[in-house]
């Protein structure tokens, strides 16, 4: 069975001046489905379904934005989405915005996009 592996330190600076101590991050994630899909949209978009390639009930999605802003979510109404939004003015060597959402109790589900303008984006669905 293949596995994802996320292990790594998120410091959060809660006070002005103090060191953040390090909350350790360690996930793996057994899978036995994947897909990754390239999506490139020229205009606005509205709660528009995902391909999902082969992914029916994710548990793991890695989502990355590279123009633009996506809205993502489940509910076909558009609610309760989660919004990405890539750096309107890149610098050479910028990330992406970068995201992942997780389950521990997978269920069908289809996702679907909101966008406001041009939008470029890559996301890996795990099942």
């Amino acid at each position: 069975m293949a596995k994802i592996t996320l292990t790594g330190n998120l410091f959060i600076q809660l006070a002005g001046e103090s060191k953040p101590a390090p909350l350790p991050l360690n996930l793996d994630i057994n899978y036995t489905e994947k897909s990754v899909v390239d999506y490139a949209w020229t205009t606005a978009q509205t709660n528009l379904a995902l391909s999902q390639g082969t992914v029916t009930a994710p548990r793991f999605i890695f989502v990355e934005v590279t123009e633009g802003a996506l809205a993502l979510t489940t509910a076909v109404g558009g609610t309760g989405a989660t919004l990405y939004s890539a750096n309107p003015t890149p610098q050479a060597g910028d990330s992406p915005a970068r995201g992942l959402m997780f389950t521990f109790a997978p269920q069908t589900s289809q996702y679907y996009a909101t966008t406001t303008g041009p939008t470029k984006a890559k996301i890996w669905f795990f099942e």
